[in-house]
Formats: C-alpha cells, structure tokens, sequence
C-alpha cells in the first residue's frame, strides 16, 4: 500500500506513487504527522483544487507561512516574503518589484547571469561530484543580492535557503537553528 508521509526517506527517494495514490483516491488529504511540533495539515493533489485554493485568499492563506512546521519563518528569524502575503498587500508589493523585471532590465542582466553561471560550472571542471544544490544552484542568490540596494540582507537567503535544503537521510529540509 502505499502511503503519503512527506518525512519517509522512501517517499523522498520516490515520491510519484504516492503522488499519483493522493490523485486517484484522496485528493483531499488530511496529514497526521506522528513528529512532535508538527500539526494535522491538508494536501490538495489535484491541479484544479489547488489552482482554485491560490485564488481563494479568504480561506486559504499563505500569511502564516509555506510550510507545515508551526511558526517556521519566526523561528529562524526571518521577515515575511512577498509569497507569505495575502491581498491587498501581495499585489502592491508585487507591483513595485514588477518594474524591476521589465523584459528591458531583464535582457540588461543576461550577460551577467551567463558569466556567472558559466563561471560557477567551469570550476567544476575535473571534479567527480559535486552538490549541484549547494555549489551551483543556491548560489543563484549572489546574482540576485549583487545589484541589491541593501546587500547586508545575504545572511537571510543564506538562512532561508538552508531551512529549504536537504541536510540527511530523510530530512526535507535543513535548518541552521
């Protein structure tokens, strides 16, 4: 049988037959986590339900965080981000930063961004692994944050993308605290 447990280290090897069970018989699936802190949560599986959830702010809400782990954004100690905002406040915020990613000052940063991301694979030039994750795609934050006003804000991404990132054998997700 299969079982949809987001902390089984099977489910995190292969995630697609539970994906497809959710689908198929419970699309509507109420989660009981048998880890301390974590409580009961919902899993919409099916496209439909959870494109009309997006859009239903007065009963779904993001404002108290992406994740299921209670108060986890307070606890590393980070602000809340566009995404963990509902409207009205969403769509101002997602305004100002709208004029920032004009297709214009978008085509002005590709040669940087293809420097950058050339640079990082070049030295990995003769290794035999690498962290792809650690070494290659979080770095991605030093693209975002070099024509910050405020660079001094690196140690939240570096904060927040450590609580998204695998630490272990079924972990989902690593934490600095």
């Amino acid at each position: 049988m299969t079982v949809y447990d987001p902390f089984d280290p099977q489910f995190l090897a292969d995630p697609y037959p539970a994906y497809r069970m959710l689908r198929d018989e419970d699309p509507v699936h109420r989660h009981v986590s048998t880890r301390n802190g974590i409580p009961p949560f919902r899993v919409l599986s099916r496209f439909e339900d959870v494109w009309n959830a997006v859009r239903d702010t007065e009963t779904y809400s993001s404002a108290g965080g992406l994740t299921f782990v209670p108060d986890e954004i307070g606890t590393l100690g980070l602000a809340p981000t566009i995404v963990m905002l509902d409207p009205p406040r969403h769509g101002q915020l997602r305004s100002l930063i709208a004029k920032g990613f004009t297709p214009r000052r978008v085509a002005a940063l590709e040669d940087a961004v293809r420097g950058f991301v050339r640079g990082r694979l070049d030295s990995f030039a003769g290794r035999r692994e690498v962290d792809l994750h650690r070494e290659f795609s979080s770095t991605v934050r030093s693209i975002c944050t070099a024509n910050s006003p405020r660079p001094y804000r690196r140690s939240s991404w570096r904060r927040c993308s450590a609580c998204r990132r695998p630490t272990g054998p079924g972990s989902i997700r690593g934490s600095p605290r």
